[in-house]
């Protein structure tokens, strides 16, 4: 023991919550965990603060609002959820606790693991690959929309489509989007789509919904329809915030319906200014050719004329006096570089002149002179001050000062001062000082205090 003690192996409290905190880190990466919902509670934060349990054990959690925000579902206590959580340990109280993640109700559990078993499976094969997708026409003419015919979404796209790209035809395939036999009905339309008319864009949409109203664009069948299509593919399937199997094997994915329209066709007035655009660039680029041969003629003209014997005579005469302008002009700026330097030598002379040395001596020799007089002006006040402060404390410390207050002193006839009554007895004789004199006096009766 005395050992380890010499060797620093004493552990303290945060040390020892912080290296299990990095053990449990270090150990756990993301785990899904099954489990009801017991102890619930809504901080003002926004925060989620809960515990997990089964049969034998709980642990607690926490879900932050940032996390939280996005649920689909509401919590409470007794509900069976499955959650993808980070463990943690809170070195603060040194407890294990969850930060969940993600947080769905058992049956939205399974459907996930479905989802996510076909997922991997599909990934595998590469339908989800970018090299197999198709790029989107740039102007696309008929555009085939499959989607329900009650739902909104179908509304929305072509509401979209009207205001942004009114040259396309739109051409509706109606299918079923939920429920049974959902999946087949949409595969069915897709290949119809694809195979009897001739589209330049595929458009697959539908509103928003839980993770089982989702669930037949999370069919098999209906994602490898999507992948053997020779038609471009969009999907606009649910909120930004749903993904399905179907939006992963399309070649464009959207995250709303009427986003669908913005992805796969472009803005029509942006085109046509593009168009306007385009032709005047064509024209001043036409008129700049035209330009640019005439001034080619002009030079090819200038050239001919620049070899005659006259024009290369003309280009020494002028020369000639290029040079003769250069050389006077190099001789006043060498003569004003001359003044200059002298101008500079004088002024650096006078500053040195002992005159000047001398008259800035005696001027610092008379500053110091007033600091001086100064200085000693200041200490002889603060040391009358001082003095008089002594004064004025010796006299308030002076005892005779307390006889003008009716006081008086009393002593022995040796000298020794009577402070107490014990050093009295009866027939002393005494002298009691006062403010203006000395009074004799003898004890003849002593009375100590109670």
């Amino acid at each position: 023991m005395q050992q380890n003690l010499e060797q620093g192996n004493i552990y303290s409290v945060s040390r020892l919550n912080q290296e299990v905190r990095r053990l449990v880190i270090e150990h756990f990466a993301l785990i899904h965990l099954q489990g009801e919902i017991s102890n619930f509670t809504r901080a003002a934060s926004g925060h989620l603060y809960f515990s997990l349990k089964d049969e034998q054990s709980r642990v607690r959690c926490v879900m932050f609002r940032s996390q939280n925000k996005r649920l689909n579902c509401k919590p409470e206590n007794g509900l069976q959820v499955v959650v993808s959580a980070r463990v943690e340990f809170y070195t603060i109280r040194g407890e294990f606790q969850l930060v969940v993640q993600s947080l769905i109700l058992e049956k939205q559990g399974e459907l996930q693991r479905q989802f996510e078993e076909l997922k991997n499976k599909l990934q595998a094969e590469g339908l989800f690959s970018e090299e197999r997708k198709k790029p989107l026409p740039a102007m696309p003419g008929r555009i085939g929309i499959v989607s329900s015919l009650k739902g909104a979404a179908l509304q929305d796209v072509l509401s979209a489509l009207e205001t942004r790209w009114r040259l396309a035809t739109a051409i509706i395939f109606p299918s079923m989007v939920q429920g049974e036999g959902a999946a087949e009905e949409l595969c069915l339309m897709i290949k119809t789509a694809d195979q009897s008319y001739d589209l330049d864009v595929l458009i697959l949409v539908r509103g928003g919904g839980s993770l089982e109203d989702l669930s037949a664009f999370n069919n098999e069948q209906l994602a490898r329809v999507i992948a053997a299509c020779c038609t471009p593919v969009v999907t606009g399937i649910g909120h930004e915030i749903d993904f399905t199997i179907a939006d992963l094997v399309a070649d464009c994915r959207a995250p709303t319906p009427t986003a669908t329209i913005n992805r796969s066709t472009p803005e029509q007035a942006e085109v046509e200014e593009k168009l306007l655009h385009a032709g005047k660039r064509l024209q001043r680029l036409m008129q700049h050719k035209i330009d640019r041969e005439k001034q080619g003629l002009r030079v090819h003209g200038y050239r001919l004329a620049g070899f005659h014997p006259m024009a290369r005579l003309e280009n020494l005469m002028q020369f000639c006096d290029e040079a003769g302008r250069r050389l006077k002009q190099g001789l006043w700026t060498l003569l004003a570089d001359k003044k200059r330097s002298l101008q500079l030598a004088s002024s650096k002379l006078m500053v040195n002149k002992p005159t000047a040395k001398i008259m800035s001596w005696r001027h610092k020799l008379q500053l110091l002179n007033k600091n001086l007089y100064y200085g000693v002006d200041c200490e002889l006040k603060r040391r009358r001050s001082r003095l008089a402060q002594l004064q004025e404390k010796h006299k308030a410390l002076n005892p005779y000062a307390t006889l003008g207050r009716g006081y008086a002193i009393v002593s022995l006839q040796d000298g020794t001062i009577v402070d107490t009554v014990h050093k009295l007895k009866r027939d002393d004789s005494m002298n009691v000082q006062v403010r203006d004199g000395a009074i004799a006096a003898v004890a003849r009766k002593i009375k100590p205090s109670s």
